[in-house]
């Protein structure tokens, strides 16, 4: 409605209207909402002088409110104040303003009409606020959202593709929740099945719910559990399974819940069971013709070397140290393959390793004087530990064996032993190109080499380190790389006190005997 009253507006409200954190205004509803009041906050929030809006000797044609609002808004804020007008109620709604520099801001607005008691609209009061910030930050919001729905659904899609469920169980109730890919890995409806402790250990494999039952009673002290078993599906259907979780606790110490996953790993089972039926095959196929080999260059070399010509003397020589090789890494592979069937033997004793592990040394001086390369041991400890001394020489020979490897000529090898709270450490240390940063925290992995290429100087697969790592920890040790060792390349392997082994011996069931306890 247009010619609108010019009402003012009552003085003892200007002030109270002025302090408001947002424009009051007065106006009527013509063609530019000309203003019959309007308060100081408009001068703050969009950076022009309230005198601006009335005529006066300064401004003679007043500023048009309308001119201020973007206009890509203007329909919409038009469209939103007639259509509620009409129906005689308020109206709110959110735009975009220009200020004075130039800079959009955000704004929401409340307002409504005035009539009189014929009908008649007299005049529009209203208040509007900057809402820039908060438009801002519920923009911020709305796209993280997308980008976690969007991250949610991609999440959801791998762990479809490789079989990965999400699950959470409480210790006190027995309730359990599922991801949707659990009820597939199991077989299970999601509509007429409700997940519990009970239900879960109702398609565990008879043989395997103490193995499970005994991960679940570590994590209570370790607050990781993690145990590869089998299921029996709904189906009937015999799978592997791994689970890995998390104990959550209370804040006096008392654990409550289990957040984890749980993978179908059946496929890789398979294929590492083909895997390592095929490594067995061939290891015991070669084992046999490389004794026979092994055995005849021998009786060569015992026999007629010394009357052979100089060239056959070293093709002999090459012959017998490829065999050699050929007879290590075929009991790698065995090895190997007893690791992951669990029936590597191990036979303890009370070793001293003040003479055992310069027996070790001893073994590798001839190939070490072959490039000039000196041991250097250094021994400050008692060394008397309960090992298995045949396994021992395995794992100190793979480290030897390397650091020989890439020791350049006429270099130094050093191999200490020491204490150090409560352990016996050996060190074994070479003056070689060390090993790369980014190669590290591959090191002890199967056929793990620095250099893949079929180029690289020095030979192996890649095991010795790997079959060394297994074998101190069955034997309650560890081994490593010190990374910011000098120069070089600088490993170090290391057991408890023979007292501390002996205690924990029960503990290991099978393959395992202890002579002279």
């Amino acid at each position: 409605m247009t010619g609108a009253s010019s009402e003012p507006v009552d003085h003892q409200f200007r002030d109270l209207m002025d302090n408001l954190p947002g424009v009051a205004y007065r106006c009527a509803n013509d063609d530019g909402w000309t203003v019959f009041h309007i308060s100081a906050y408009i001068e703050e929030m969009l950076g022009y002088s309230p005198d601006l809006f009335y005529v006066s000797s300064v401004s003679k044609r007043p500023m048009c409110f309308q001119d201020l609002i973007l206009p890509e808004d203007m329909h919409d804020v038009k469209f939103c104040v007639d259509q509620n007008l009409a129906l005689r109620q308020g109206f709110r709604i959110e735009y975009r303003m220009l200020h004075a520099d130039g800079r959009i801001i955000w704004v929401q607005e409340i307002g409504r009409g005035v009539f009189n008691d014929d009908g008649d609209l007299l005049f529009l009061d209203g208040f509007i606020w900057d809402v820039t910030e908060l438009h801002l930050a519920r923009e911020a919001l709305l796209q993280t959202n997308q980008i976690l729905r969007t991250e949610q659904k991609r999440l959801e899609d791998t762990s479809r593709m490789v079989l990965l469920g999400h699950w959470e169980a409480w210790l006190t109730t027995g309730e359990l929740w599922w991801s949707d890919v659990i009820y597939d890995i199991f077989g299970l409806d999601k509509e007429v099945t409700t997940p519990s402790v009970d239900l879960f250990f109702s398609f565990v494999h008879p043989e395997d719910i103490p193995l499970l039952r005994a991960s679940e009673a570590r994590a209570i002290e370790t607050g990781i559990h993690d145990v590869e078993h089998r299921i029996i599906r709904a189906d009937g259907q015999i799978r592997w399974v791994r689970e890995f979780a998390e104990t959550r606790f209370n804040s006096d110490g008392t654990p409550f819940k289990l957040v984890g996953t749980v993978q179908d790993i059946s496929d890789r089972k398979h294929s590492e069971s083909i895997k390592q039926e095929f490594i067995s095959t061939i290891s015991h196929e070669l084992r046999t013709p490389l004794t026979a080999i092994a055995g005849a260059l021998g009786l060569l070399k015992g026999g007629i070397y010394s009357d052979m010509p100089v060239e056959m003397r070293q093709l002999l020589e090459m012959a017998s140290r490829n065999a050699d090789q050929l007879s290590i890494l075929i009991n790698d592979l065995l090895d190997i393959e007893a690791l992951a069937q669990g029936t590597l033997t191990f036979k303890y004793s009370q070793v001293d390793l003040q003479q055992l592990l310069p027996e070790v040394i001893a073994s590798h001086q001839v190939t070490a004087a072959q490039r000039g390369i000196l041991i250097d041991l250094q021994m400050t400890a008692a060394g008397s530990l309960w090992l298995d001394p045949v396994r021992f020489r395995q794992i100190i020979s793979n480290l030897l064996s390397n650091a020989i490897k890439f020791s350049p000529d006429s270099g130094v090898v050093t191999v200490s032993m020491h204490e150090h709270k409560g352990d016996v450490v050996i060190q074994v240390e070479d003056q070689g190109p060390g090993v790369p940063v980014e190669f590290q925290p591959f090191l002890f992995q199967r056929f793990s080499q620095a250099d893949g290429s079929d180029k690289r100087s020095s030979g192996g697969m890649g095991l010795g380190l790997f079959i060394s790592r297994n074998l101190a920890q069955e034997m309650y040790g560890s081994i490593g790389y010190d990374p910011d060792h000098r120069s070089g390349a600088c490993f170090w392997v290391k057991w408890p006190l023979h007292s501390q082994v002996v205690s924990r011996l029960p503990e290991k069931s099978t393959g395992r005997t202890l002579d002279g306890a």
